[in-house]
């Protein structure tokens, strides 16, 4: 055999041994951390026997760099194909990002990782709903008047505070909805279609949005808008009680 042919064939071993290894799939994903936030982690993967069982780790970042902030082990029963493994993740103060790692032998072309913002709302507080918006301990959505101030429309859109902390960003939605929705409505000023995304729709609809103004643009191109530090503190009291950021209920009005 030549040279060349013992080359080729070293070459051929090497890769046949490569792809005869267990591949252990390492899903990912990475999101920004809006302020007093609650996210649910949902990992959907193929449940049987013959294999490790998945870890979900959410890493937390900071300016000092990455900190492991929770580690949850699935330990179910294999009992149909799929299998659920759900976790609660809240933002924690000080932490501007996370990413989220799931370790294990699961085919990542068979699993999903997917992110979702949770309401934190009390769904047996409905019936006292119209008595906390009278009280102005609910507001149904968001308000931003940033007119005069040369705001872009764009598709990743943000709130910051005046230090710097994102306030909100839309960050849990999924590619469909921000496609067709848009995580913030547009308009020059509140006509019914935004002020219906400003609302609690139903049998009886509530209507009671917080307005705010902008006091900068930030970005590039200038999507994202700068609010004061009291209106951040007010929109982080208000959504205790009722997350309209987790209906994406946000109107930003521009010239």
């Amino acid at each position: 055999m030549t040279r060349i042919g013992r080359l080729w064939l070293a070459c051929f071993v090497m890769i046949l041994c490569l792809s005869l290894q267990p591949a252990a799939a390492q899903d990912s994903l990475q999101f920004l951390l809006e302020a007093d936030a609650a996210y649910q982690l949902k990992f959907v993967f193929p449940n049987r026997l013959d294999t490790t069982p998945p870890i979900l780790s959410i890493y937390t970042f900071n300016e000092q760099g990455p900190i492991l902030n929770r580690t949850h082990l699935h330990q179910g029963l294999v009992y149909d194909d799929l299998a659920e493994l759900n976790l609660v993740f809240e933002t924690p103060q000080g932490y501007t990002r996370a990413e989220v790692k799931v370790s294990g032998d699961q085919n990542a072309a068979s699993s999903t990782l997917s992110l979702e913002r949770l309401d934190r709302f009390d769904p047996a507080q409905q019936p006292m709903l119209a008595h906390l918006i009278v009280n102005e301990l609910v507001y149904t959505g968001l308000v931003v008047d940033a007119r005069g101030l040369d705001l872009e429309r764009g598709m990743s859109p943000r709130i910051w505070s005046e230090t710097g902390e994102l306030i909100y960003g839309g960050v849990a939605a999924d590619y469909e909805f921000v496609q067709h929705s848009g995580v913030i409505s547009y308009g020059n000023d509140l006509s019914d279609d935004l002020m219906n995304r400003v609302s609690i729709l139903g049998k009886l609809t509530y209507t009671a949005p917080l307005v705010v103004k902008a006091q900068d643009v930030k970005g590039q191109p200038q999507t994202g808008v700068v609010i004061s530090q009291e209106a951040a503190e007010q929109i982080l009291a208000a959504i205790k009680n009722y997350d309209f950021f987790a209906h994406y209920a946000v109107v930003f009005l521009i010239d």
